[in-house]
């Protein structure tokens, strides 16, 4: 559920709303004059949404190149899929690494 609190209140609530982005994937809005200021969210929904974002980017670019004509072949396709995934393992362990 989308939370939308000062930012006043967010100081003072700060362990327990840092618990709640970090055990939740839904952000918390700041407010600031009662207009939205800033989103604060978990590292990990962060990445989620990161991860969510490039694969509907992916699939759009895919989509446009499949009606340009621009079509890749089985070995590409699965060339591409096991670049992603060694992407994704690295930079697990980077962040692993860094913790």
């Amino acid at each position: 559920m989308l939370r939308a609190i000062p930012i006043a209140e967010f100081i003072k609530k700060l362990d327990e709303l840092a618990e709640h982005c970090r055990t939740s994937d839904d952000p918390v809005t700041l407010t600031h004059k009662s207009h939205g200021d800033l989103v604060v969210m978990g590292s990990e929904a962060y990445n989620k949404l990161l991860l969510k974002l490039r694969f509907v980017c992916d699939v759009a670019g895919a989509n446009a190149r499949f009606i340009e004509g621009d079509v890749l072949t089985d070995d590409e396709i699965i060339d591409k899929a096991m670049e992603a995934v060694h992407e994704k393992i690295q930079s697990r362990v980077r962040l692993n690494n860094v913790a």
